[in-house]
């Protein structure tokens, strides 16, 4: 993983150059804590980043664990954060997450603080708490109120067209349909609607053989309903039929929006 060369360690550098590569990787650490401190937000990125592109050769042997990189790569996130770097810092808590998925509710606050739209922000948690989920899917979704909610994007399915067709392999089918993005908000216990309908949105294709293709029996189900990639919030797990992809368990479908 890179996340940039610090060119700014120079000064740490020379402070530390009696000392061995565990002890001025240590001094370091203390510096980007002054630093911040300070609020010289940049010149602590510099050293963190610095700090996390050497930290398998110069950290001490109980600081090589994942769950101790994914503590450098947040703190890394959070001064990207600090500095502005949006960008860098969604990159850096997708780390985390990947290293680290149950500190999902650290990820999301370090989101929170990022200047970003409402709208935008709430889209990116969305996803932030799917992937966490989806690498470990028992864990406990942070801010989850007593029924079990969060928010979630589904999308309005209609099924333009199923034709048969000739493939190299041998006949197969082929679904295409119009979708339409819907939104629930847990915030304020609704749906809404977040863009107009897409004609010709995608297909699916089932091929010679039946071999299996989950979205394609799902939007054959979900026509005149609704389609979800998952996973699906406690609180409206009963109005959704599935899973369809029982080894990755999602893709989901309803007849109708949970309590609408």
């Amino acid at each position: 993983m890179r996340w940039g060369v610090a060119v700014a360690v120079v000064v740490v550098a020379g402070a530390c150059s009696f000392l061995s590569p565990r002890e001025s990787w240590r001094a370091t650490e203390r510096r980007v804590d002054e630093l911040t401190a300070q609020g010289r937000y940049r010149e602590a990125l510099e050293l963190q980043q610095w700090i996390v592109a050497h930290a398998f050769e110069r950290a001490p042997e109980e600081e090589q664990t994942p769950e101790k990189e994914a503590r450098r790569v947040y703190r890394l996130a959070d001064l990207y954060g600090r500095t502005g770097d949006t960008v860098r810092a969604l990159e850096a808590y997708r780390e985390v997450l990947r290293l680290a998925p149950d500190r999902l509710e650290d990820v999301l606050v370090g989101i929170d603080l990022l200047p970003l739209p409402e709208e935008e922000r709430d889209a990116i948690m969305e996803t932030f708490v799917r992937n966490a989920l989806a690498i470990e899917p028992g864990l406990v979704l942070p801010g989850q109120d007593s029924s079990g909610c969060w928010t979630y994007r589904v999308e309005q399915v209609q099924v333009r067209r199923i034709v048969t067709r000739n493939s190299q392999e041998g006949l197969e089918k082929v679904v295409t349909y119009d979708v339409r993005p819907w939104l629930y908000d847990a915030r304020n216990k609704t749906w809404r609607p977040e863009g107009s309908w897409r004609t010709d949105a995608g297909s699916e294709v089932l091929g010679p053989g039946r071999v299996e293709n989950p979205r394609f029996h799902a939007m054959l189900d979900a026509d005149g309903g609704f389609f979800a990639e998952g996973p699906i919030p406690p609180c409206h797990q009963e109005a959704w039929a599935g899973p369809y992809d029982r080894t990755r368990r999602r893709i989901f479908v309803a007849k109708r929006l949970p309590g609408s």
